[in-house]
């Protein structure tokens, strides 16, 4: 019996427990209409322990087969930075929807102190602030 026990020990003291310490945490950012465009949606991130940062956008009231290329900006919605990262274009659809397939995007865009904004013909449409409350700091995702 002893023998048992110690082999059982020896077992999970071999296995990789850090898929047990997996974190994930969910962002979701609201998309808000800007310059009377009537687009608004959410963008939602996830982040994972030890893997990409992912991104996932859905927007409405899109003119049908028109594209919107995305940004990810530092600032706010309310005071505009420059653009640091493409996001995924989005094209609407006939009943002027879209969305993204989820895409991987470096962390440093996707935190406190940025917005994710959509244009088109050069012009914002919809704009959302990352906010801090909602976002924890990086150091806490490992």
């Amino acid at each position: 019996m002893q023998r048992w026990l110690v082999a059982v020990a020896l077992g999970l003291a071999a296995c990789d427990l850090s898929t047990y310490s997996r974190r994930t945490i969910t962002i979701n950012v609201v998309l808000e209409p800007v310059n009377n465009s009537g687009v608004s949606g959410y963008a939602q991130i996830v982040r994972r322990t030890n893997e990409p940062t992912a991104l996932t956008v859905n927007l409405q009231g899109l003119r049908p087969s028109t594209e919107y290329p995305g940004q990810a900006i530092r600032g706010s919605c309310a005071q505009p930075g420059e653009p640091r990262e493409p996001l995924p274009t989005l094209r609407g659809d006939t009943r002027g929807q879209a969305q993204t397939r989820t895409t991987t995007v470096p962390d440093s865009v996707l935190q406190q102190g940025f917005a994710l904004r959509y244009l088109q013909a050069g012009t914002v449409v919809a704009c959302g602030t990352i906010i801090e409350a909602s976002f924890p700091r990086s150091d806490t995702i490992r």
